[in-house]
């Protein structure tokens, strides 16, 4: 629990607060306003999450047993030319290695990407 460990630290000035996220929630906004005594926030793009209106979400509820069908059926009808590039999201990282093998074995080229794996082979992955 970051409270636990901030806790167990020396206090202002003898410490420097630092919190980095990729998201803003209220949860870490409370923990801001508790640690942060003269706070300087940096924000690139948009501080509001919002979709890029390029891209089209598609959500549906899937049986477990049917999620590869599934899968290679909106592959055909989305990317039946393979020339546009698609991201398939997994919960597990085992999960992500996987559908990588699943595709690979249905002809599409793909390549999982997960936090076991270096930067560097997540940059030769993309």
């Amino acid at each position: 629990d970051v409270r636990t460990i901030v806790a167990a630290t020396a206090r202002p000035p003898a410490r420097q607060t630092a919190m980095f996220t990729a998201t803003w929630p209220d949860s870490v906004r409370a923990l801001a306003t508790d640690f942060l005594t003269t706070p300087v926030t940096v924000t690139v793009g948009s501080g509001e999450l919002t979709a890029n209106h390029r891209v089209r979400q598609i959500v549906e509820v899937v049986d477990p047993d049917r999620k590869d069908a599934r899968l290679l059926q909106l592959l055909a009808k989305y990317h039946a030319d393979r020339k546009a590039r698609v991201l398939v999201f997994a919960l597990y990282k085992k999960e992500a290695a996987r559908v990588e093998v699943a595709l690979q074995r249905a002809g599409y080229r793909c390549r999982a990407i997960h936090g076991d794996q270096s930067q560097e082979q997540r940059s030769a992955a993309l």
